[in-house]
């Protein structure tokens, strides 16, 4: 008897393996919160909408097809593995295909033995075979049903295989579908865990290649599948390839724009076609409907967001159409019309009319689907040859090229990670170096970063990845003159200072490994498995060595970060911004019951004054949960190393008592913003926060060298994580402070939580649109020199300036001095300074590079002048390796310099602060609701890495909120705005989570779409842009948009 089976792919929470008990379904746990769940039963599939707790997102199966192959050019190959000493030995190839011939000389070893580790064959039930079984076949004495190659398939993993030699394989044959050549995602997604797994349980690098795609959905949005991919590039010490598709010259895709008029797109249906697909896509705030017109001039019924599913028959063609909901991951809608008939679809140029509702972007990308499967001439009149990507092409950490690359970085992680040379040489930061050799022409490299010349001659790994990293000695004698007590104490000061600090996440053995380079140094200890390291700058090319640490699990850059708010004593003048952000709706409807019961409000801050009554409720008792003063010494929370934590129980006890010593909030600020959150207005009702029935987790940040910085607010961060799942509550974070270096905090190093029901952060933007702290050009050629010019009208004690490229560039930066010295030119080396000195100024310097980020793959040039002199310096340019030359410049934020420091030639883009730069936070600018306009200080996007910020704007301006001593003062910056779309989501999360009204609709992506969608927009402005985003907050609007 014949089984159906029917799977899909799921994101969940929580335990999956309950659905799997309640409904008999069989769960296959991917990883990374992936499964695949399969069931003989299309009721059971639908069956897993009703656990929303669970399963945030269902994905059915794609189909892909297997890609033919252009020729791969690799110049230098040869050479290149003679003077490196390369054949990808200790590394694995991962390769997925349909067919393999395991006795192929090439995949033996000189002693005849195959290479193969493992061999799983996905349409066999029996267990994958083991190098041992494969040998045994190879000498005749087991059987392994293993089809002979043929053809393309031999050819594309020959080659594979002869780059690297030496590289061990684990062989994945991929199963087809039922009479078909095409095979399922979750088969592809099966297979990449196990390579991963194994590669794991090995501890091998391993280089994966993909070589299926197919066009399945849009150039804009990613799938679950795509995700997945992404997510696994992070996995292990690995790098994936993927395929860049062959269909180019198919005119299967068509872009348009709409905005206050019909627009139509016109295709062409040859006789014989019986079956096409039109995926529409479209930004989930433009609203407008949809229609077709035939070739006889007869006009279909209109689709659009409320007409549900259409149906229409002309002569012998059905036409079907409907909008499907938005997906929790995704900003984008999607429409769907189906043509079919069972003879032929009526013959010749249909048009596809829009007619505008209300249009915000306007940006529509339509799809004939499957191209692999249209008639030749089945097309758009005009259409868009390449602007589209075939699945799993919206891949962003992948290498995007031919399967012959995964031999090459194979080679690469021999050289890095085998013979240590360089751990973190895989993922994001291989795929960087990899991109800097690429011969890139135009003809070649197209939107989907597809290369496929690779240029290898003359290239030395040493050379090139590893200038400037002497031998670190056996021992250093810290008895010496050298180290005296008085040059340990001025090391001390310089450290305090934050210049050469890196936050380190690791395993227990880290202390032992940083005594073991027998260098000073100081650690700042803040969790058993976090803190940040001091290195003195003449140290400072041990730094590369410390990131190499086996011990070290993940790092990021220290730095200062600031309160974004600003203090003006008194309320004359001032506003609370309930009534302009739709709160009051809630508040003075006495049949709604929404006031953020049920959800936390996190803020990390200064700290918060618990004895104001704002705070505390009729009965005496306080709103705070928990408050953690990170610069108290005393009991600190479990798995701290700092500060102590109180509970509700003894903030309560403190009430009673009057009693200010437990933590005192001498800012204040982290007072205003926990005010405009969740204040209640006890002392003036005039003035009660956006969510009065939310409740408070405060963390009072600590400082170091006198700074905040990024180290205390990721623990605080981890602190609230924690309390999330141990508490099991909802809760919004709150930042409200930022730092000025994005190129120093590309990465996180906490966990994402863009896809954890009941959890959401929201980030400040940052006070620097009107600062002259940035700066941007772009370079030309190579060679092409260009001078920044920054000007000092007082002297500065110290000052960085950091440079970004965008990748794969290189520069080579020097600095000019007012009155023309010239420092030293370095080329790029991992972390090792040029030092000098300025004779005629006094004023020293240090220039260091990273190249490249660890998370990003780009170049970040980093230069700290001391006793700098006021006047006129210039940081010069000279390009190396240059594609797109853009730059971007940075100082650190407007508060930490004299007023007179800034760059002459300033750009106010770009000046997103982190944290408001991740992705998974929503970035929050500030409105001027007194003069109806942007703040002028509001920090404007876009990021670094090209996405919109800020998201949305809220009032921020001289905004009312409570101050210690249980009395009210203004605030004015975007800290305030973002605390009054902290406040707003608080409201958003009990209703659709905590009154379990939509609890699929809590998801970091949903909210953020819902607060988008809900904005007020102006007529006169086109969104989103890197000023209001998509507008000004709205919260009444984002639960009409719930309706």
């Amino acid at each position: 008897m014949f089984t159906i089976e029917y799977e899909v792919v799921a994101k969940y929470s929580g335990s999956i393996n309950k659905i799997e008990e309640d409904i008999g379904v069989e769960v296959e746990i991917l990883g990374c919160n992936y499964a695949i769940i399969t069931s003989n039963s299309k009721r059971k599939i639908r069956e897993l909408l009703n656990y929303p707790d669970i399963i945030s997102h269902i994905e059915s199966p794609f189909l892909l097809e297997r890609q033919e192959i252009e020729r791969f050019s690799s110049e230098g190959l040869e050479e290149f593995k003679k003077n490196n000493k390369l054949t990808g030995k200790g590394t694995i190839l991962g390769i997925i295909d349909s067919e393999i011939n395991y006795d192929l000389d090439i995949l033996k070893d000189v002693s005849g033995k195959s290479k193969i580790l493992y061999y799983w064959n996905q349409s066999d039930e029996r267990a994958p075979y083991t190098n041992q079984e494969i040998n045994k076949a190879i000498n005749g004495d087991l059987e392994i049903p293993i089809e002979k190659n043929t053809g393309n398939n031999e050819d594309v993993h020959r080659i594979c295989y002869e780059i690297a030699n030496d590289s061990n394989i684990i062989f994945v044959k991929i199963r087809n579908v039922k009479n078909s050549e095409l095979i399922k995602s979750t088969d592809l997604m099966r297979a990449i865990k196990f390579i991963l797994n194994k590669s794991l349980e090995l501890e091998m690098p391993v280089a994966i290649s993909i070589n299926y795609v197919t066009n399945e959905v849009y150039n804009k949005d990613i799938s679950l599948f795509e995700q997945y991919i992404d997510d696994m590039c992070l996995f292990w010490k690995n790098n994936i390839v993927v395929a860049p598709g062959n269909n180019d010259n198919k005119y299967c895709c068509k872009e348009i724009a709409i905005k206050d008029k019909k627009v139509k797109a016109e295709f062409n249906i040859v006789e014989g076609e019986t079956l096409l697909d039109l995926d529409i896509c479209s930004d989930f705030i433009d609203e407008f409907s949809v229609y077709l017109v035939s070739p006889s001039n007869i006009r279909t019924r209109s689709i659009s967001l409320t007409s549900g599913e259409v149906k229409n028959i002309i002569g012998t063609t059905k036409i079907k159409g409907y909008f499907h909901p938005i997906s929790p991951y995704s900003l984008l809608r999607r429409i769907r019309i189906q043509m079919s008939s069972k003879t032929s679809i009526e013959p010749g140029k249909w048009k596809i009319v829009f007619v505008p509702i209300d249009i915000v972007s306007g940006d529509i990308c339509i799809y004939l689907k499957n191209s692999f499967k249209i008639l030749k001439n089945t097309k758009f009149i005009e259409s868009n040859k390449n602007p589209f990507k075939f699945i799993p092409q919206n891949t962003s950490k992948v290498i995007h090229s031919y399967p012959y690359m995964a031999g090459i970085l194979a080679l690469f992680m021999q050289w890095g990670i085998v013979e240590k040379n360089d751990l973190y040489l895989y993922s994001q930061k291989l795929k960087a170096s990899i991109l800097k050799l690429m011969n890139q022409n135009s003809n070649n490299l197209d939107r989907l970063t597809r290369y496929n010349k690779l240029d290898l001659s003359n290239v030395n790994l040493d050379d090139i990845l590893k200038k400037g990293r002497e031998k670190i000695p056996n021992e250093i004698d810290l008895k010496s003159e050298r180290f005296s007590r008085g040059l340990r104490r001025e090391y001390s000061n310089q450290a305090s200072n934050v210049r050469y600090g890196i936050n380190i996440i690791h395993d227990g053995n880290f202390e032992e490994d940083m005594q073991s380079l027998g260098i000073p140094y100081e650690y700042y200890k803040i969790s058993e498995e976090f803190g940040v390291v001091f290195i003195s700058p003449e140290y400072q090319e041990y730094v590369s060595y410390i990131l190499n640490f086996e011990s070290v699990v993940t790092y990021q850059i220290n730095i200062r970060i600031s309160l974004l708010g600003e203090i003006s004593q008194g309320t004359s003048q001032g506003i609370t911004a309930n009534e302009e952000i739709g709160a009051n709706f809630f508040k003075n409807n006495p049949n709604v019951s929404i006031t953020g019961r049920g959800v936390v409000i996190c803020i990390a801050d200064s700290g918060i004054d618990y004895l104001h009554e704002d705070f505390i409720y009729p009965d005496g008792t306080s709103k705070i949960r928990y408050l953690w003063d990170q610069t108290k010494e005393g009991n600190p929370p479990e798995g701290f190393s700092i500060g102590t934590e109180y509970t509700r129980e003894d903030i309560n006890n403190a009430i009673a008592n009057k009693d200010p010593s437990l933590s005192i909030d001498e800012e204040g600020h982290g007072t205003m913003i926990s005010g405009i959150c969740s204040g209640m207005g006890r002392v003036n009702s005039e003035y009660p926060g956006v969510a009065e029935d939310s409740e408070l987790i405060v963390v009072k940040l600590s400082k170091i060298g006198g700074y905040y910085t990024n180290a205390s607010l990721i623990a605080a961060t981890e602190y609230f994580n924690k309390k999330f799942y141990d508490e099991n509550i909802p809760v919004i974070i709150n930042y409200s402070l930022g730092g000025n270096m994005p190129g120093r905090t590309s990465s996180t190093v906490i966990g994402s939580t863009f896809f954890v029901r009941g959890m959401y952060t929201v980030a400040a933007a940052g006070n620097e649109g009107n600062t002259q702290t940035h700066t941007s050009g772009r370079l030309q050629f190579n060679g092409e020199i260009k001078d920044i010019e920054l000007e000092l009208l007082e002297e500065e004690d110290t000052l960085d300036i950091d440079i970004l490229m965008d990748k794969p560039d290189l520069v080579t930066v020097g600095i000019v001095s007012p009155i023309g010295e010239q420092s030293k030119l370095l080329i790029e080396t991992d972390y090792t300074p040029v030092t000098g000195l300025f004779d005629f100024e006094g004023t020293s310097y240090s220039i260091s590079y990273i190249y490249p980020t660890n998370y990003s793959g780009q170049e970040l040039a980093r230069i700290n002048l001391n006793n700098v002199k006021k006047g006129i310096w210039r940081i010069r340019l000279i390009g190396n390796y240059i594609t797109s030359g853009v730059y971007q410049a940075y100082l650190p934020n407007r508060v930490f310099l004299k007023p007179g420091t800034k760059f002459r030639d300033p750009d106010p883009l770009y000046t997103i602060n982190y944290p408001a730069t991740y992705d998974e936070n929503i970035s929050v600018g500030a409105y001027d609701t007194i003069n109806n306009s942007m703040w002028v200080k509001s920090s404007r996007g876009p990021t670094i890495a090209g996405t919109y910020k800020p998201d949305i704007v809220a009032p921020g301006v001289n905004i009312i909120a409570p101050y210690p001593g249980n009395t009210y003062a203004t605030i004015t910056g975007t800290a305030p705005a973002a605390a009054y779309v902290a406040g707003s989501a608080a409201l958003y999360m009990q209703y659709v989570l905590v009154d379990g009204i939509y609890p699929t609709k809590s998801f970091s992506q949903k909210i953020k779409t819902y607060l988008k969608a809900g904005a007020k927009r102006s007529a006169d402005i086109s969104y989103p842009n890197g000023s209001y985003g998509y507008g000004i907050l709205d919260i009444r609007g984002v639960f009409e948009q719930l309706k």
